[in-house]
């Protein structure tokens, strides 16, 4: 289920005002405003998917597939005008890009109100997943409250500017809001129509606070592919997957409309020795450990293991061979240098975009539709959740849902797979890695901000949470002393 958004100061009944209609014909055309309006709110589930300045890409397909033979006239309500209610980005080129939207500044920050829409059923949506949560009860260990109070006091007694303080109570406030929807049974879970990817209230969830989620009071155990997007790549840089007509593991399967693919087999001919050394990397144990190893002659801090990691994605989509000279992105293109010289032909061909895509849906083919699929078959009784490449249940099911995971990409990669099993550590003092992952976060953004009112992902109701928060839970420990 999605949850629909507008702005409360934004009136959506007067808009068809001017308008006869009768009472159905009504209901359905303030359905379609509220989605299209919803689509450019920020929240704290969706402010990933805009830009810098608010703006937000909405396709073609989705515009005509939510407003149909309404397109042009709710087109006109919403973008036209002296002061539309939703802009367009004017940099904005045909044929080149995605158009983007944005809502119009003076609603921007305007408390939402939230209305329960049913989502028409589409070809990807996933019922054994999203029956999950409807038959399990989620919730979060309260000592998640005590945790983030200890977090956030750790962080907040660092020398931080101002701007950063302020993006620190707004992580505080997110996590709470997240934690407050969980817990009063407001979840949100749909299955992504570009990558296939499973996106939910637990995805949102902060990584920090993920320990302390219960299902019908039980901890979860996730299941991590270890390097998977790498691991993936070694998986589909073979013939079969590039060209094979039958229903299974290849390309037509997992990303049938993607242009360009017939174009990518001869790429692998003349490399196959590389490809294969690729594959035989250990993936099993430590990828990423493996490649800085073979650079550094030392066993690397786990510090250096962590940004190698994130270069990966600029490794696998930043198609700028300048850059891929630098830092620690030039230990993978000297390694594996006819890897490297594959991923920029395959970029060429359909892009960043489309080929993050490629390596999501099949990412998204292996977990969801075969791992998850069969468990769900053998335990029907057992809970499971997803974060992209990790999946989850309680610990009574967590062995058997490790073997299966393991047999299941072993047997459609032809490559043995590295996975973690992770219980969840429910300690209310921050470790210091967690303190340093949040204190990475708001020194990185509020590098890339002018001003902490332009920060999009701040938002009014993350503010006052974490002020009523702080001055409760302050409150209490002054009384209890």
């Amino acid at each position: 289920m999605k949850r629909t958004v507008y702005p409360q100061k934004l009136n959506i009944e007067k808009l068809l005002n001017d308008y006869k209609l009768t009472r159905t014909r009504k209901k359905n055309v303030m359905k379609k405003l509220l989605k299209m309006i919803s689509k450019v709110c920020i929240t704290n589930y969706n402010v990933h998917r805009f830009d810098s300045k608010g703006y937000t890409p909405i396709g073609s397909d989705f515009k005509k597939r939510l407003l149909n033979n309404d397109y042009r006239w709710v087109h006109d309500i919403l973008m036209t005008g002296d002061d539309p209610i939703i802009e367009v980005k004017d940099s904005y080129k045909v044929g080149e890009s995605t158009k983007m939207y944005r809502l119009n500044p003076k609603y921007r920050n305007s408390a939402l109100s939230v209305m329960e829409l049913p989502e028409q059923d589409y070809e990807t949506t996933l019922p054994f997943l999203d029956g999950q949560f409807k038959k399990n009860h989620l919730s979060l260990d309260p000592r998640v409250y005590e945790y983030l109070f200890n977090l956030y006091s750790e962080v907040d007694s660092l020398p931080l500017k101002d701007n950063q303080r302020v993006l620190l109570r707004n992580y505080i406030g997110r996590a709470l809001n997240i934690v407050d929807d969980i817990d009063n049974g407001f979840l949100q879970y749909h299955r992504s129509r570009s990558n296939l990817r499973y996106n939910s209230t637990i995805t949102t969830l902060n990584k920090v606070v993920r320990p302390f989620l219960l299902c019908n009071g039980r901890p979860l155990v996730s299941i991590d592919i270890k390097a998977a997007q790498p691991y993936i790549l070694a998986s589909i840089l073979n013939d079969e997957f590039l060209t094979s007509r039958e229903e299974g593991y290849n390309v037509r399967t997992i990303y049938p409309r993607v242009p360009g693919a017939i174009l990518f087999p001869p790429f692998l001919v003349g490399k196959e020795a590389d490809i294969e050394r690729f594959k035989q990397s250990p993936f099993d144990q430590d990828f990423y450990s493996y490649v800085l190893r073979n650079e550094l002659g030392r066993e690397p801090t786990e510090e250096e293991r962590e940004v190698l990691k994130k270069k990966t994605m600029q490794f696998l989509f930043f198609n700028k061979s300048a850059a891929r000279d630098k830092g620690e992105l030039v230990y993978f293109r000297r390694q594996f240098p006819r890897i490297d010289t594959i991923i920029t032909q395959f970029l060429n061909i359909i892009g960043s975009k489309r080929f993050s895509y490629l390596l999501q849906r099949t990412e998204s083919y292996l977990v969801l539709e075969k791992v998850c699929k069969e468990f769900h078959n053998r335990y029907p009784e057992a809970p499971i959740f997803t974060i992209h490449d990790s999946v989850l249940t309680t610990p009574e099911y967590s062995d058997d849902l490790y073997e299966l995971m393991y047999d299941t990409l072993n047997s459609i990669t032809g490559i043995v797979p590295g996975l973690k099993m992770e219980t969840p550590d429910q300690s209310v003092i921050p470790s210091d890695k967690s303190i340093n992952h949040v204190l990475r976060k708001i020194e990185k953004r509020s590098g890339r901000i002018t001003h902490i009112d332009e920060a999009i992902e701040v938002l009014e109701i993350n503010l006052n949470r974490a002020d009523d928060f702080i001055i409760e839970i302050t409150t209490k420990n002054q009384i209890h002393k």
